[in-house]
């Protein structure tokens, strides 16, 4: 909506332009030609916009191009509207009226697939006002969300498929106590699925809705490392693993709960993929201005190939084995947004059968001057 409200503003403003100065120089409308006096106008109004904008001739070519269409890359190097935008305006000249389409247009030397929406305005019969906007990341982000929502969708598929099958086991096999415990502890798994799927998918929302974090804290590092090792304790027991801590004194401005939500994946992720009486080492320090949190541990490893995914959405190294042991897919995710939140960034080296170390770097809460 803001958008088009620019777009009239642009046009009844250079248009006002060319016809009051068209208008005193009646000779030369009726031939046509715009005088210096309306392309300077012109060019002065079109300079000021904050989109690419241009005024073109019904035939495709430029009368002038700020520098955002120019770098948008709606003419060519000879002057000429691209195909696609010259086939807006051909139609809005011919119609002499108000055209607009979303187009796909090639940017720069490699030839970049851009995503553009051009309205067409006639202006006089020799002149139209062209504006673009380049919808290329609102596409992406649609695409993203409606990829989400497929993976999610198929997420949940399989648990509640495999749930309403236990239902009707269940009833099946209600007069043996052995089998109605089994299929009770099956069922109990796939809730236990289909919660922490739920859960991930809330807080991956919660975090990609900011690139900042709101009303940044103090936050002493320790107590993140204390919360997430305490958070895992009975999980970590289950599995046969020991969770070991080596913490030094380092403070960061952020949001405590994301930081130990973070931790607490990279944690639980070192913990799901390492084998019995398995070490966890997590660690805090200071290294240079930077507060560094590292989660080691000596579990199956990652490939090279895979670790170039691995903070993808629903990206699994191994997906069966993932699903197997109760992995969303989306942890590693949540990490990924909440680091950079915090102004951070998180890496991984990681060796197939010798283990993964996962480490994020903060920046260090700098000291107030008195």
């Amino acid at each position: 909506m803001d958008y088009w409200w620019l777009v009239l503003l642009a046009g009844l403003v250079v248009g006002g332009l060319v016809g009051a100065s068209v208008g005193r120089r009646l000779e030369r409308r009726q031939r046509q030609v715009p005088t210096p006096a309306v392309l300077q106008q012109t060019r002065s109004v079109l300079t000021a916009l904050p989109f690419p904008a241009l005024v073109a001739a019904p035939d495709g070519r430029v009368l002038y191009a700020n520098i955002a269409a120019r770098d948008l890359g709606l003419l060519t190097s000879t002057g000429v509207l691209v195909a696609p935008v010259s086939d807006v305006v051909t139609a809005a000249a011919t119609a002499n009226t108000t055209r607009d389409a979303q187009v796909e247009i090639l940017r720069g030397l490699r030839g970049t697939e851009v995503d553009v929406f051009v309205a067409a305005i006639p202006l006089t019969p020799s002149q139209l006002l062209v504006t673009a906007h380049d919808d290329t990341s609102a596409m992406a982000s649609e695409a993203a969300r409606r990829e989400f929502a497929v993976n999610v969708s198929h997420e949940l598929k399989t648990p509640i498929g495999a749930l309403a099958l236990m239902v009707e086991a269940l009833d099946a096999a209600a007069t043996d106590p052995a089998k109605v415990r089994e299929f009770a502890e099956r069922m109990q798994h796939e809730v236990t699925r289909i919660t922490s799927l739920v859960q991930q998918t809330i807080h991956l929302s919660r975090v990609q809705a900011s690139t900042t974090v709101v009303e940044p804290k103090p936050v002493d590092l320790a107590a993140v490392v204390d919360d997430a090792v305490a958070a895992l304790g009975n999980f970590a027991t289950s599995r046969g693993v020991e969770i070991m801590t080596e913490v030094g004194p380092a403070v960061v401005r952020g949001d405590r709960e994301l930081l130990a939500m973070a931790l607490r994946n990279l944690v639980e992720n070192a913990v799901m993929y390492s084998a019995e009486r398995a070490r966890v080492v997590v660690t805090a320090r200071i290294e240079q201005d930077l507060a560094v949190l590292s989660v080691m541990d000596n579990g199956i490893g990652i490939s090279l190939e895979d670790q170039r995914r691995v903070f993808e959405r629903f990206f699994r190294a191994d997906d069966a084995r993932s699903r197997e042991r109760g992995g969303t897919g989306l942890g590693l995710s949540i990490v990924k947004h909440v680091v950079r939140q915090h102004g951070g960034e998180v890496a991984v080296w990681s060796r197939p059968g010798v283990g993964t170390t996962m480490t994020v770097r903060l920046p260090l809460m700098e000291e107030e001057s008195p």
